[in-house]
This record gives C-alpha cells, sequence and structure tokens, in this order.
C-alpha cells in the first residue's frame, strides 16, 4: 500500500469513519506489523512484542466498537489506540523507506508480509448497523425482535423465533475471510473468502429462502413442508436432504453447484420465483455438478468433491487446474492482485495447506517450471517460462 493511501487510511481510522472493511485493513497491518525484521531484537522478540501490542489494541478496539451505535462515536480509548497505531505507522514507513537495500531480495518486495486469510466476517443488520466478527469474543452479538444472533467457536448462531414479517441479516466475507452461521433452523453454512449470505433471523412463513453471492457450502436441515432454495445471479437450488457447495463468484466462468450428499434441484430462474422454471431443471445425485454458463444449464458427472470443497476444509486441492482460477483463490484468500505479463495456458495438479504463506503456493507453482512470479507490495506478476 502506498505511504499517501495508509496515512490517508489511518487519518480515516482517527476519525473513526472507517468501513468494516477498511478495519479489516487495519488488522492485517497489525498481524504484519510483528514481521519487520528490525535489527536490534531477535525474530522470538519482535514476535513477541507485536504480538502483545496488537492483542491489546483489538482489546480495546472491540470494546468500543461493540458499544458505539455510529461510527462518528469515539471515546478515549478509541482515540488513544488510533494515536498509537498512527505513530507506529509512521515509524514504520520511516523504516521501511530506509531500510538497507540487502534485506530486499528479488522475492520480497512486498512492505508486509502477505498473511494467509482466517476467521472473520462482517454481520450487517437489518437496521444497517456493521458488526466486525475477527475478534469479537464469544457471546451475544446482536439482539433483534425475538431473535438472538450469538458467537460461538467461531460461529455465528441464531436462536429465537418469531412469526412477524421476515428481518434480514448479511454476513459478509471480505478477502481473506472465512466463517461459518447456523442458520435459525438449524441449517449450516460456510462462507468462503470474498463471500456473502443474505437470510431472515427467523423462517415463519412456507419456505426458506436465502441468497449468496461468491461460495458456500450448506448443510440443509431438510424439511419437506418447508423447502429450502438458495438464490444466486439467475439461479435457484432446492434443498431435497442434502450438501451442496456454490461456486457463484462473478469473475469465474460459470456458476458451479455440486453435491456432496442427498439430492438437490437446480434451475435458471428469477429470484423472486420459489418453484422450478418451465424450461430446463437438473435433479442432482452425489458426485454430480450442475454448471451455469451464458445462460445454458449443463451437467456434469463424477465430479472431484475432494477439491471442490477443498477450502472448506482449509487446503487448496487443485486437479488439472488452469492458472488463472488458482491465481483466483489465491488473490481472493492472501488479499492480492494478480497481473499477468502474459497468459500461461498450462494446467496444474497438487495442493496445500490454506495456513501457507503465498511463497509456498507461488514456489510449488514454479517448480512445474512453467511459470515464474515477482511480488510488489500486494500485487503478484506472473512470468512464463518461455
Amino acid at each position: 500500500m502506498e505511504n499517501k493511501v495508509f496515512q490517508e487510511l489511518l487519518q480515516k481510522y482517527l476519525a473513526g469513519l472507517c468501513s468494516p472493511e477498511e478495519l479489516v485493513i487495519i488488522d492485517n497491518w497489525l498481524a504484519s506489523v510483528q514481521q519487520v525484521d528490525h535489527t536490534p531484537l531477535s525474530d522470538a522478540e519482535q514476535l513477541a512484542a507485536g504480538q502483545r501490542m496488537r492483542e491489546r489494541m483489538l482489546d480495546m478496539l472491540d470494546k468500543d466498537v461493540a458499544a458505539q451505535t455510529s461510527v462518528r462515536r469515539m471515546n478515549f480509548k478509541w482515540m488513544a489506540a488510533a494515536a498509537i497505531l498512527l505513530l507506529i505507522a509512521g515509524a514504520a514507513t520511516v523504516w521501511f523507506m530506509n531500510r538497507p537495500a540487502a534485506v530486499n531480495d528479488a522475492r520480497r518486495e512486498a512492505s508486509f508480509k502477505i498473511m494467509p486469510g482466517k476467521e472473520g466476517a462482517i454481520l450487517t443488520l437489518s437496521n444497517g448497523k456493521q458488526i466486525l466478527l475477527d475478534s469479537t469474543s464469544d457471546g451475544v452479538v446482536a439482539h433483534e425482535e425475538n431473535s438472538t444472533a450469538m458467537k460461538s467457536n467461531g460461529e455465528l448462531v441464531y436462536t429465537g423465533v418469531t412469526d412477524e414479517t421476515p428481518v434480514y441479516n448479511t454476513l459478509t466475507t471480505p478477502a481473506g475471510r472465512t466463517f461459518a452461521i447456523t442458520l435459525p433452523d438449524g441449517t449450516k453454512v460456510w462462507l468462503n473468502a470474498s463471500s456473502s449470505i443474505t437470510y431472515p433471523i427467523s423462517f415463519p412463513g412456507k419456505e426458506r429462502r436465502v441468497s449468496m453471492t461468491g461460495e458456500a457450502y450448506f448443510e440443509v436441515k431438510h424439511d419437506e413442508q418447508k423447502p429450502f432454495y438458495v438464490v444466486t445471479e439467475g439461479q435457484v437450488t432446492e434443498d431435497l436432504g442434502t450438501s451442496f457447495n456454490i461456486n457463484a463468484y462473478a469473475d469465474e466462468d460459470a456458476v458451479r453447484t455440486t453435491l456432496l450428499e442427498g439430492g438437490a434441484r437446480v434451475w435458471k430462474e428469477d429470484a423472486k420465483s420459489a418453484t422450478p422454471a418451465t424450461g430446463k431443471n437438473l435433479v442432482l445425485r452425489p458426485g454430480e455438478q450442475a454448471e451455469q454458463s451464458k445462460g445454458e444449464l449443463v451437467l456434469r458427472k463424477s465430479v472431484d468433491t475432494e477439491a471442490v470443497i477443498a477450502w472448506k476444509n482449509g487446503k487448496f486441492q487443485f486437479n488439472s487446474a488452469d492458472l488463472p482460477s488458482i491465481l483466483r483463490q489465491a488473490a481472493r484468500w492472501y488479499g492480492v492482485t494478480i497481473v499477468y505479463e502474459t497468459q500461461v495456458p498450462d494446467t496444474f495438479t497438487g495442493g496445500l495447506p490454506r495456513s501457507s504463506d503465498i511463497n509456498e503456493l507461488l514456489h510449488i507453482l514454479e517448480g512445474t517450471g512453467k511459470v515464474r512470479f515477482a511480488i510488489q507490495g500486494q500485487k503478484i506478476i506472473v512470468h512464463p517460462v518461455k
């Protein structure tokens, strides 16, 4: 991040005007501070000092964010924490600008280490209030109508039932974040990075309907008397006693719905409709995938389901995957931008834990002899090997 842009972000932070997404950037920066290689300190000392600083500041910020009803309200702790961060950032910026050239190798042009993603999300309530869940302690997060949202063991859980007009919440995972939620009916959903799900805080009617973007894995609590529908752009998926994964990222070439267990029906339809279209619809069996692209709905059989849900299990797994699709996953998880010198047409097979440093992923890809990479800040430059 350029110095000027970072300073402007810190000024917004000091003024209490940061959006939840910008607060995530600040959180990422705090995590990276502990990686700075100051000569007077050993690696262990840097790590311990940075972690203590981060924990203390996040503790102050969490308490203040939970108590605020507007991002424009600040108390003394909030201002003090922001002022401390501003001073630290200024010192770090000066150090980076004047650091010895010897510590800059070809792989590490970034001003801070590119961190892998972690658990975290933003909860948007029906009144528009947003709550950053990244480091919120377990317990009650929000209460609306007769429903309570609680954070428990790293996931969001809803309890309580209301027969009133549905009230909607949205759970969003920015780049570099993943989170799980148990809906009011007991259905469990895992969100991948750069995804969202909008849902009612109770299901009082004759059906259960949610909408999503990005990627999510569903374990639906089946109820024949109250069908469950997932709406994506131009598509509806109906639960038939089901565990399934939906990949509906806008930058992918198709919407892919993959069935793991049970059954599911998929059709192209207007989001307002609750029944299959007059035209084509597909009923999936385990191991099958519905692929919708350019208005066409196609059935794929014998899909590698382990690769499809590898993200949910904390892994990258590629089975003859093209490089752009691999790097799109990396971009969402590590929060980086991918720039191609020219396209690389080859495919790759392999995998590694998502907790790995991004350099490990790039090293594996470079090991094929087909491609090489350069890191510039939060940008990954792709060079084909000729």
